[in-house]
């Protein structure tokens, strides 16, 4: 939520500067994400003065340029070419002048340099007015008052507005701080507190001037679980315009834009006490008489911007005796709104229940600023104090009359809760000492009202903003985060207590291996959200289109459905990297995939690990290699072996997103996969490099592990190697030589190594070499060239035979 510095202060007696507030608020549990200076003219004007033309003349090379002399104050005359057509002698203009910063209202800012133009020096430059963004026009340059002085400021010529804009974020909890002035009440008590200044928090003052006027103007509520207060009041004569400027800055800077003097004043009273209103243009509103109901399931309304939407049957709506004239607290209609011909208005304040606005908001992407205070719960008790409030507003600033006749229909009064407070519970979860008088300082800033004390504990009763306090923590809390949570002291005692027991089942121990195993391999950890687009799915996996678990509620069109893998988010994440610039990326991922089938729902724990980019860092001394798919597979070989799978097997198959795939697998039961991703996929993600990857079955890697570490004696006698090359067929796969060769070699044979693989025409089109290294050794004895020339020869046959193989001599 946006907030403003300046019409923060309204409500404080104090002056804390922005970065202050900042901190203030940061301290006291509403955390401030950013602070930003705020100018109603972008770079505030500074560097322009008025400037006054003594003379001008034609510029020698070129016909649409002059040249003038330009008066700037100070004994200054600077020489500025111009190329406005209106330009003329004696005239007053807007000088920048060298070094000044311009920002456009168009186009990026730029600074004014002295240059040559056509060969003639220009010292500054005459400006029109989208070039220091007082508006859109560029028709010729500003033409000022005749009677200004040259080389006054420009912010003397026209009035800059500055502020501080403040972007806070509210947790779900604190409704009441969704408003400047909730945010200032908690100011104001830690002022109360840390600078022990109290009373430092007003409310606005105003001068409810109302009249007897024929309003004849009922409201019946049909549902009232979902509206609890219906509040209006009736305004005659109001004259629709643009608002005062006061008032536009105000929106400006909360990043709200001005529309009317009408609209604009709910929306200021909107962001001073949280309460969102809604103008109803009174001569609208047939029969007079309003409804607060549920409409058919299927029922066509029109919103304010013309958009037409099915209603549901628990959306809750603003009726008059003709049907829909607004989505109750979230969205007005096009035929009952405010208009450039509206004379009289009805303004709403309202108690909507927050589950009923957040269905409906969420229901049809409508996520409002009303409906974000009604989700968070408003004050039921302020409907007619806020009316009253924003009913002056609009007279003062539309010329209306109020009628003394305000509407108030269903419950008027919310009964307190009252809490206990217990002072011994306070420091316990605190963990040190509170001073009684403190907290009961605290409570009493905050709005909370004292029942009963004695010395072991007060009773309070909540105001009813406070919605989120309900049972004795809340008030701990509250006082908690106001002494602030960097304030709790710390104790040089440790006391801790060991647990003998396993803290995680074995699965999520079996987790955690995986984390550290791949860490240590060298690859970076992500989380993606698990909801991910169900249009993408189909498009990119359309067999699995009736398999897609789908949100019955969702706000982003493009978060509607459970992944159905873990690839589709992770592209996302290579598309962020790359565009940023980060184009080496090692990434895993461990998370859950869903689907449906058979009227059941099923999630698989899924590992995940991609590779794009180089192998390496660039380095001068080294060759840039990028990365493939060997090179992937050799990290998940090393993850199986440091889970202790042995005895896996790999073969090719067909996978959707791969152009290419090789599938692990174990005793009857699927690992996972791994392959080079399509360049099909990787458009839909605008991805321009290649990308490797592998998802892995948890279930079935925990299943297949066997974690206990195993201890072997280093060999005693050496081993020998020998090489091999071989002509093969190109359809034989390295895997069938290594599963032939560990098949037969016996115990002896212990390692196997693809060193190079070799193609050429004259070898034939369907014809490879591959160059195989083959490692043996007896830990009984030194072994002898004669058993090892007999090994190889008994697998050379193999070979020829099983193979159709050729050795190369």
């Amino acid at each position: 939520m946006k907030i403003s510095y300046n019409w923060l202060l309204d409500y404080l007696t104090v002056k804390p500067t922005a970065q202050e507030v900042a901190d203030i608020l940061t301290s006291v549990g509403l955390e401030v994400e950013s602070l930003e200076k705020y100018e109603s003219l972008k770079g505030g004007l500074q560097g322009l003065v008025v400037g006054h033309v003594l003379e001008l003349k034609k510029h020698p090379d070129a016909d649409r340029l002059r040249v003038a002399k330009t008066d700037v104050g100070n004994d200054t005359i600077l020489q500025i070419v111009c190329g406005a057509a209106n330009i003329e002698a004696g005239q007053k203009v807007v000088v920048a002048m060298h070094g000044t910063h311009l920002y456009p209202i168009s186009g990026e800012p730029f600074i004014i340099k002295k240059s040559k133009i056509r060969g003639v020096e220009s010292q500054g430059m005459i400006c029109a007015e989208d070039e220091i963004g007082l508006s859109t026009h560029h028709d010729g340059i500003i033409v000022l008052d005749a009677s200004l002085v040259p080389g006054t400021p420009l912010t003397e010529v026209y009035a800059v507005y500055t502020d501080y804009t403040l972007e806070v974020n509210i947790t779900p909890n604190r409704g009441d701080a969704m408003s400047h002035i909730g945010m200032a009440r908690d100011i104001a008590c830690w002022f109360a507190i840390h600078k022990k200044q109290p009373d430092t928090f007003r409310l606005p003052s105003y001068s409810f001037n109302a009249i007897s006027l024929n309003a004849n103007y009922s409201v019946e509520i049909e549902n009232k679980e979902a509206c609890k207060r219906y509040s209006g009041i009736f305004l005659s004569e109001v004259s629709v315009s643009d608002s005062p400027e006061w008032l536009q800055n105000r929106l400006k800077v909360v990043g709200l834009k001005p529309i009317n003097n009408i609209v604009d004043a709910t929306n200021y009273i909107l962001y001073e006490y949280g309460q969102p209103l809604h103008a109803f243009d009174a001569d609208r509103i047939n029969g007079h008489k309003i409804f607060v109901k549920n409409l058919p399931h299927g029922t066509q309304f029109i919103t304010l911007d013309n958009k037409e939407l099915k209603l549901q049957e628990e959306d809750l709506m603003i009726c008059d005796t003709h049907g829909g004239m607004c989505i109750a607290g979230i969205y007005g209609g096009l035929n009952s709104g405010v208009t450039s011909d509206t004379k009289n208005i009805f303004l709403e304040s309202a108690w909507f229940h927050p589950v009923s606005i957040r269905k409906t908001a969420v229901h049809h992407q409508l996520r409002t600023d009303a409906a974000m205070r009604f989700e968070k719960q408003v004050n039921l008790d302020n409907t007619t104090e806020v009316l009253k409030r924003a009913a002056t507003l609009i007279a003062e600033i539309s010329g209306g009359n109020i009628s003394d006749s305000i509407v108030d229909v269903g419950q008027t009064k919310v009964e307190s809760k009252t809490i206990t407070l217990r002072y011994e519970k306070l420091n316990e979860l605190s963990g040190f000492t509170i001073d009684r008088k403190t907290a009961n300082t605290i409570l009493q800033q905050l709005g909370f009202e004292l029942i009963t004390e004695t010395t072991q504990a007060s009773t309070w009763a909540t105001p009813g903003y406070k919605n989120d306090c309900s049972i004795e923590v809340d008030l701990i809390e509250e006082v908690i985060r106001i002494l602030g949570y960097d304030h709790i002291p710390l104790t040089t005692a440790l006391h801790a207590s060991l647990a003998y027991t396993n803290e995680y089942s074995q699965r999520e121990q079996f987790q955690r291996r995986l984390q550290q195993i791949i860490s240590g391999l060298g690859f970076t950890e992500v989380q993606n959200n698990s909801i991910f687009s169900a249009q993408l799915s189909e498009q990119l996996v359309p067999q699995k289109k009736e398999e897609i678990v789908r949100l019955l509620s969702y706000s982003n069109m493009g978060l509607d459905s459970l992944r159905i893998d873990m690839l589709m988010p992770l592209l996302h994440t290579v598309r962020m990297n790359h565009n940023r610039r980060e184009l080496d990326l090692r990434l895993f991922e461990i998370g859950k995939v869903y689907s449906k089938g058979n009227n059941q729902y099923s999630e698989q724990a899924k590992l995940s690990l991609l590779l794009t980019g180089s192998y390496e860092p660039e380095h001068w001394r080294s060759k840039n290699i990028n990365v493939d798919l060997f090179q992937l597979k050799g990290f998940v070989q090393a993850l199986l072996q440091k889970l202790g799978i042995t005895n896996y097997a790999i073969s090719e198959i067909e996978n959707i997103a791969c152009d290419y795939a090789l599938q692990w697998g174990r005793k009857n039961h699927i690992l996972g996969y791994t392959g080079i991703i399509s360049s099909d996929w990787l458009d839909k993600f605008d991805v321009k490099h290649p990308v490797f990857y592998t998802e892995l079955d948890i279930a079935a890697l925990q299943l297949a592990s066997d974690i206990p570490v195993k201890f072997t004696e280093p060999p005693k006698y050496p081993a020998v190697r020998r090489d091999l090359a071989l002509l093969l067929p190109v359809k034989v796969a390295y895997s069938e030589i290594e599963k032939l060769a560990y098949k037969n070699g016996g115990t002896i044979l212990r390692e196997m190594n693809l060193f190079d693989v070799y193609r050429d025409k004259k070898m034939g089109n369907d014809i490879k070499s591959y160059a195989v290294s083959f490692t043996f050794m007896d830990d009984n004895k030194t072994m002898v060239d004669a058993e090892i020339d007999e090994k190889m020869q008994q697998l050379m046959t193999l070979f020829e035979k099983e193979l159709n193989a050729t050795i190369r001599k």
